[in-house]
């Protein structure tokens, strides 16, 4: 989590395909997003595979958000 930008860089593993897990973590978002952060999710394999195409995507949302706050 990054604070000053509100941004929420989640990665879901196995344990979110467990019974109502995605439900209660989607609910968790929408409050969040509500009060103003932005999320970023991720599943495990796109990280554990593709680590530099999800640094891009996150270096990406930082500049947006970055732009925003000046």
């Amino acid at each position: 989590m990054c604070k000053e930008l509100l941004l929420i860089i989640e990665c879901d593993g196995a344990t979110h395909l467990m019974d109502g897990a995605e439900m209660k973590d989607l609910k968790i978002q929408k409050a969040l997003e509500a009060v103003g952060f932005t999320f970023l999710r991720f599943e495990d394999g796109m990280i554990l595979n593709h680590l530099s195409l999800a640094l891009g995507i996150i270096e990406q949302e930082v500049e947006r958000l970055a732009k925003l706050k000046l």
